[in-house]
């Protein structure tokens, strides 16, 4: 299988030092550990993007949701998350964006998921996103980055998710989400330069969002 971007095979893939197994709490939400595994594996920090959570707050009837914004992930990574329309069946659609070096974010139905063994797998249905890094529609294999890790989905599993997934689109166009992330691979790095230019950039972010909470509960 073609991957978008270059990864280990799912059996031998570690997963970053944030998921250690060791760490009092590894995992956080889906969504934010699948940008942790994602921009490692492209060989970024994935630490850079976390300044986001300084601008958390209570709005009202909630807090807000914790998850990385598209500006800091085009600032900081040159990556360029677009939503796409699916028009066709999604494999369809994720081969042509994984041959153009592009990882695909698609929300799909837990339910299939090996990695969610005991949680939900086989066991519940519910909506999670993964990114999707390589498929074989003949041969019923997707590999994909899901919570804090990279792994293989195969035969029943790929059937049972691909079915959903149109079962998904033919009910509403907005039950599914299907989104690439683009030029996560196309940019280049130099070791030390990359970790002090993204170190930069992450207290840059950090400050300004410090600087918004600030503003927004001391009065001018």
């Amino acid at each position: 299988m073609q991957r978008a971007i270059p990864a280990p095979d799912p059996q031998a893939y570690a997963a970053h030092r944030l998921h250690d197994a060791a760490r009092s709490w590894p995992l956080s939400n889906c969504y934010i550990d699948l940008w942790i595994e994602l921009l490692a594996t492209a060989g970024r920090p994935p630490e850079a993007m976390l300044s986001f959570a300084v601008e958390l707050d209570f709005e009202g009837d909630q807090f807000t949701f914790a998850k990385p914004g598209l500006d800091d992930l085009r600032r900081l990574y040159g990556v360029t998350v677009q939503e796409l329309a699916v028009y066709d069946r999604i494999e369809a659609h994720l081969e042509i964006q994984i041959a153009r070096g592009r990882p695909c974010l698609v929300e799909v139905d837990s339910y299939f998921l090996p990695d969610t063994k005991g949680l939900s797998y086989r066991l519940e249905h519910g909506k999670t996103t993964v990114a999707v890094n390589a498929l074989s529609a003949a041969g019923r294999r997707m590999e994909y980055f899901h919570n804090g890790g990279y792994h293989l989905l195969e035969g029943e599993d790929y059937d049972g998710l691909m079915a959903g997934y149109a079962r998904a689109i033919a009910q509403s166009a907005k039950a599914a989400q299907f989104k690439l992330a683009r030029a996560c691979a196309k940019q280049k790095f130099d070791g030390l330069e990359t970790s002090l230019d993204a170190a930069a950039l992450a207290y840059g972010q950090l400050m300004a969002g410090l600087d918004a909470r600030v503003r927004s509960v001391v009065p001018a």
